[in-house]
């Protein structure tokens, strides 16, 4: 996939917005916050850690640190908590249809919407890498390069 392809269409969704943060119903319809009082991301991020699996997954020292980056960021992370754009939730390789025009390989389709829901952008960006396997070129290098030619184009 060309480098900017991801970055095109994650800007396409983002680029549909609503009159509030939320989950969504139906239609347009923004519900109820993510998770409702101050300082949601780093709450978030708690609960995460919380989990069973995180604790089964991550080395308690790398939890710690992880947790004291996000208060540390808590001032900048609450202005991504009123942003309004279409967050797709599950964006990643899983989730993207490819096809070659011109003989560039770019992005077709994005499948799997159960978990959108208007937001911040960033938690998609968050989770393009997540998925990358072992012994296949990583996707973030390719990404950020389109991101930083989309900034200055």
């Amino acid at each position: 996939m060309r480098p900017g392809a991801a970055l095109l269409g994650l800007a396409a969704i983002g680029s549909v917005t609503f009159a509030s943060p939320g989950w969504l119903a139906p239609g347009t319809t923004v519900t109820s916050p993510l998770l409702p009082g101050a300082d949601p991301t780093p709450r978030f991020v708690e609960q995460c850690l919380a989990s069973s699996m995180a604790r089964k997954r991550a080395p308690a020292g790398l939890m710690d640190k992880t947790r004291a980056a996000m208060w540390s960021h808590a001032a900048e992370l609450h202005l991504t908590a009123t942003e309004t754009s279409l967050v797709h939730g599950d964006f990643g390789g899983r989730n993207l249809i490819v096809r070659r025009v011109a003989g560039c390989w770019g992005m077709a389709a994005v499948l799997d919407w159960e978990f959108a829901v208007s937001g911040s952008q960033l938690a998609d960006v968050g989770h393009l890498p997540r998925y990358e396997e072992r012994g296949r070129p990583p996707t973030e290098p390719r990404f950020r390069a389109g991101l930083i030619r989309a900034t200055v184009d």
